[in-house]
């Protein structure tokens, strides 16, 4: 399943409406290429399960691998939302992950 892009201002706007001011990025939140890793397996994950609903062990475990906690991800949006171009940008290449076929994804690993 893939986002349609209107969708995708939509969804940088409620993290920018969430989002603080604060510019500084404390220790500890992730990075950009972590978060978007995280969001696309999640969302990989639960989309090959009935319902698409992700029980919270196997988030724990995602999360886990990854090394992240769920507020740290809410902290990073917070932190980063302040800035939507950012996020947009996240939001564009989680998307594009998520809608990359085996064929094509074969082909770049190819390369």
């Amino acid at each position: 399943m893939t986002l349609p892009r209107p969708l995708l201002p939509l969804l940088a706007a409620l993290w920018v409406g969430a989002a603080s001011a604060c510019r500084n990025e404390p220790d500890g939140l992730p990075d950009r290429e972590t978060f978007i890793e995280v969001w696309v397996e999640l969302r990989v994950t639960a989309l090959g399960r009935d319902g698409a609903v992700l029980p919270e062990a196997a988030r724990d475990s995602i999360l886990a691998t990854h090394g992240v906690t769920p507020e740290a991800l809410l902290r990073f949006a917070e932190v980063r939302g302040s800035d939507p171009e950012f996020m947009a940008a996240v939001w564009v290449e989680i998307e594009d992950r998520l809608t990359v076929t085996p064929e094509a994804d074969s082909a770049a690993a190819a390369r």
